[in-house]
């Protein structure tokens, strides 16, 4: 894909200017995740995860520690760095469970403080995204990395 190459290359431009090399291997798009990703083939990968309103559930998977299943094959969920604590795999059972809101978010910055210390995965940029909707629509739109507004908040403030 055009747009996967040029995302290669401006990667490798901007780390290059840190005197970091990186040498761009382009494989088969059918292959990427069957022979790549997935059995851990690669140094450093460039793709995104879509996310969602429930951004400590959704991504628990993505930070669990792999543990070798009953078929003796390693089970690393979404993990594709095979990074990750204990630490984190608690925290994130807390967090799910966690009904206070305010503790949830709280169990989750510390989730996320300990994620940066393993160096899981570096975040370049935030995918865009595009949403059209009526002028006169309140409190809804691409909301990218924050909380959607609750339903109740969402209305017309003038006659569309």
């Amino acid at each position: 894909m055009p747009q996967s190459q040029q995302e290669a290359e401006l990667v490798q431009n901007m780390l290059g200017q840190l005197g970091v090399r990186v040498e761009i291997q382009v494989v088969p798009g059918g292959d990427f995740f069957e022979q790549y990703v997935r059995p851990g083939q690669f140094d450093f990968t460039v793709f995104s995860w879509i996310g969602s309103p429930f951004p400590i559930s959704s991504v628990q998977s993505l930070y669990a520690v792999p543990t070798t299943g009953a078929d003796g094959q390693l089970d690393i969920q979404q993990n594709y760095a095979r990074i990750g604590s204990q630490e984190i795999d608690r925290l994130f059972a807390e967090a799910t469970a966690e009904l206070d809101r305010a503790r949830a978010l709280e169990l989750a910055n510390q989730i996320d403080a300990l994620i940066w210390q393993e160096v899981h995965s570096l975040t370049l940029y935030q995918r865009p995204e595009i949403i059209a909707t009526r002028s006169g629509l309140a409190n809804f739109g691409a909301f990218a990395f924050e909380q959607p507004a609750t339903y109740q908040d969402i209305g017309w403030v003038s006659a569309p």
